[in-house]
């Protein structure tokens, strides 16, 4: 599953408005709910383990990127 697929299952929101510059003023759904969501989303996706502080940074699509690339997540 792709990046994109993730935020929009998580955030119910259409694929086509994801990119790395949506931040999380930009999504009504965003929550520190949901946040915790995504983050298990990304974990299982991609097998990683996200530290604390990279989930606590978490704030833009880029950041996920980021943070997945960090833990050597094959995107």
């Amino acid at each position: 599953m792709q990046i994109e697929e993730i935020f929009s299952e998580v955030f119910n929101v259409d694929k086509s408005n994801i990119n790395e510059s949506l931040n999380i003023r930009g999504i009504k759904t965003w929550d520190s709910m949901n946040h915790m969501t995504l983050i298990e989303a990304l974990e299982s996706n991609y097998n990683v383990m996200l530290t604390g502080d990279q989930i606590a940074e978490i704030i833009t699509v880029k950041d996920v990127i980021d943070a997945l690339r960090k833990q050597g997540a094959d995107l």
